[in-house]
């Protein structure tokens, strides 16, 4: 008896050192993927009814994995697990069971953050948001409404979710980055982009100050020395000097539309980076400066049509730049209707686009930050809009988890 009790307890240590899971809702799923003009499509449907976006929500993980956030817009999100070295596809569950939420002004149904891994925890940060307009016109409702979106944290060894707190009131988080050197993460929350710092030993939040009056530019990023970079309206950069713990307006507007760069892909060091403009397609090339405003270098617009494009994705490999066109916003009915997308390939120092491929039709809207595997696939988060949903209705899987291998191209 003494030495079953002995191997019970010695089982138990084991689990508890090799981190088991502490997620009910973690549980495998079939993957059915598919693949054309070798880039591999994976459908995303859980444990939600009516999944039907994924708005960059997506971001890899040292431990081999993938994870992608995909939402309803409306009431619910769900969080999903790619194992890039089984090719095994996982569930997490619904954001609603993970951070009791029990009433509709608590709703998360969008993830509209990146997903970033802590380079020394291993904890992967994300934002909630709730993504309609009724978020935009009860902004100064006290006591009634959307109460504001959520900071989150996902342990990918235990598969644990866990609230960090209200990023703010009667706001979503619509983008961050996560500083590991200093455990700072940095966000946009959507009324009119407050910028805010979230310190991870203390748990505490930091206006930093309104960046915006109104829009709120999708993408932050960093330059070496750790200082954290905004976008005006107009697209004028904006940095968070952390040594000064202020912020400076450098007076350098970005090429393109108004609203800022939809993302960025860093260079060696950090010593520059590439940034792409989603209604132009228009790709520049910022290096940054200590004590200055750094430079700016347009360097290509990928798409000539003015309208109906979208890219806001980006992946950078072999010093080539991938991004794939689509024609989500186009305007049918000014007859400016862009259907389908393309993965292109450009070469950012010659300045030329080496290759268009074709992509699926499931795929009319694309969303991601650079993502790439052990193996060297890369990664973007891929959906259907409404129009192309109808054809296809029944069919074909609305969200889809997209890699390709640049090599392979």
């Amino acid at each position: 008896m003494k030495s079953m009790i002995i191997l019970f307890l010695a089982f138990l240590l084991a689990g508890a050192e090799s981190g088991a899971v502490k997620n009910p809702y973690y549980k495998e799923i079939p993957n059915k993927k598919f693949e054309l003009n070798k880039i591999t499509y994976i459908p995303l449907s859980g444990a939600m009814r009516n999944p039907n976006s994924a708005w960059g929500s997506i971001g890899t993980a040292r431990e081999g994995f993938v994870y992608i956030m995909v939402c309803d817009h409306m009431s619910d999100a769900e969080v999903f697990e790619y194992n890039t070295k089984t090719d095994k596809l996982f569930t997490l569950g619904r954001i609603t069971d993970h951070l009791g939420l029990k009433s509709w002004a608590e709703r998360s149904p969008k993830i509209h953050s990146q997903v970033y891994q802590h380079a020394k925890s291993g904890l992967i940060y994300f934002g909630t948001d709730a993504g309609e307009r009724s978020e935009g016109d009860l902004y100064d409702h006290q006591d009634e409404g959307y109460w504001g979106g959520f900071l989150c944290s996902l342990n990918p060894v235990t598969k644990e979710i866990k609230n960090l707190g209200l990023a703010g009131r009667h706001a979503g988080v619509k983008c961050l980055i996560v500083d590991s050197d200093n455990d700072v993460i940095y966000m946009n929350l959507s009324d009119g982009s407050r910028f805010t710092k979230y310190d991870i030993k203390t748990g505490k939040f930091t206006d930093l100050g309104r960046i915006n009056g109104y829009e709120i530019p999708r993408t932050l990023f960093f330059d070496k020395w750790n200082n954290a970079y905004n976008c005006t309206e107009s697209s004028e950069l904006v940095r968070y000097n952390r040594t000064k713990d202020e912020l400076e307006f450098l007076n350098v507007r970005l090429p393109g539309e108004p609203m800022g760069p939809s993302q960025i892909a860093y260079g060696p060091n950090r010593d520059y980076m590439y940034g792409i403009d989603n209604y132009s397609a228009i790709i520049f090339k910022y290096t940054p400066q200590a004590d200055g405003p750094g430079r700016i270098d347009s360097l290509f617009r990928l798409n000539d049509a003015k309208k109906g494009v979208g890219t806001r994705n980006l992946n950078f490999a072999g010093n080539k730049l991938y991004a794939v066109l689509t024609g989500m916003e186009s305007d049918e009915a000014a007859g400016d209707s862009i259907r389908g997308a393309n993965l292109v390939v450009f070469d950012p120092e010659k300045r030329v686009v080496e290759k268009k491929v074709r992509m699926d039709d499931c795929i009319s809207a694309c969303y991601g930050h650079p993502n790439m595997d052990a193996q060297g696939n890369c990664y973007v988060a891929g959906f259907m809009d409404v129009q192309a949903s109808k054809k296809y209705e029944g069919k074909k899987a609305l969200v889809h988890l997209v890699k390709f291998n640049p090599k392979s191209l």
